[in-house]
Order: structure tokens, then sequence, then C-alpha cells
């Protein structure tokens, strides 16, 4: 993912349609330790007792530009996309929960729909304790959602997307 953004060798199959399109190296130890300082820092700033960290609309493609993914995926050909989204979870949640990371106890991490619902990269075991913030496909991912049995903030792409202003971000 990296060192690929601003090539412009071909821009389809690896960025978003929003500006700053971009996933970490999942594969990179360095990752890690920035997730983690990053994280820390904020959580000294900001000491609610949520806190979001992302998780939507990755871009599978971009993920064949890390030659440690590459790498991971020739490994095991049984891997998938699937896996490699659980591969960060793995990694990623116990930092989030780290008491010493977010000087809190009790937070509860607020993730996207994506990371449980992507049709190509879900993650398969994500904890009940995080909420899931729902965007898209209306009432249909928020039955999914509920009845998996997270706690949901809906925020509908439909109707409640303050950033696609009159219509969608692309034609508007």
């Amino acid at each position: 993912c990296q060192n690929s953004w601003w090539s412009n060798d071909n821009w389809p199959l690896h960025t978003a349609v929003q500006p700053n399109p971009g996933q970490l190296d999942v594969m990179n130890p360095k990752t890690y330790q920035v997730v983690g300082k990053v994280y820390s820092e904020l959580s000294k700033k900001f000491s609610d007792d949520f806190f979001h960290v992302g998780g939507d609309e990755l871009q599978i493609g971009c993920f064949n530009f890390s030659k440690g993914i590459r790498d991971w995926f020739a490994a095991d050909p049984k891997r998938t996309y699937f896996d490699l989204n659980q591969y960060w979870i793995d990694h990623a949640y116990p930092l989030f929960m780290s008491e010493e990371n977010s000087g809190k106890k009790d937070r509860r991490l607020i993730m996207w729909e994506d990371v449980v619902l992507s049709a190509d990269a879900h993650a398969h075991n994500v904890s009940k304790s995080v909420i899931m913030q729902s965007w898209n496909n209306g009432v249909a991912n928020i039955d999914k959602l509920t009845k998996a049995g997270y706690d949901v903030i809906v925020s509908s792409a439909d109707f409640m997307y303050l950033d696609c202003g009159n219509g969608g971000y692309v034609t508007n």
C-alpha cells in the first residue's frame, strides 16, 4: 500500500472515491508500533469512553502493492482477504484495548460495519464489545449486526452522510 498512492500507475486498483485513500500494511511490524503510538497519544488528549478505529471501505487491490502481504498469501494458498483482515484485528485489537495505550480500563471501540460485513474482506472473529457503526445498506445491515450481537450506531449513507452534501460525493 505504501509508496503506491501517488504513482498513478492504475488508480482503480488501489484507491477509494474520497481523497486521501490509503491502507496500512498489516504485515509490517512497524505498522503496529505506529498505530500503538498514535492511539496512545490520541488517548491522552481524548479520554472518552469510546474510540473509533475505522475499518471501512478496504480496497483489496491495494494489498497487492505490499511484498509482505503477497509473501503472506504465498506462504499458504488457502489464505483469503478475510484472513488478512482478521490478522489485522488479532494484532491491532490488543493495542487498542491495552490500558497502557488507552489510559482507560473500560473503553469501547467503534468500528465501521465493513469490518464484519464486507463482501470481500470481513474479519470472522471480532469481539461483541466492539460497537459497529452502520453506514451502508440501511436496515438490512443494522439487522445483521444486531442479530450477531453487536451494539450499533446508525449513520446511513442514504440520508445521514454529511460529506455527501446534495447527492453523492463523486457526482456533487
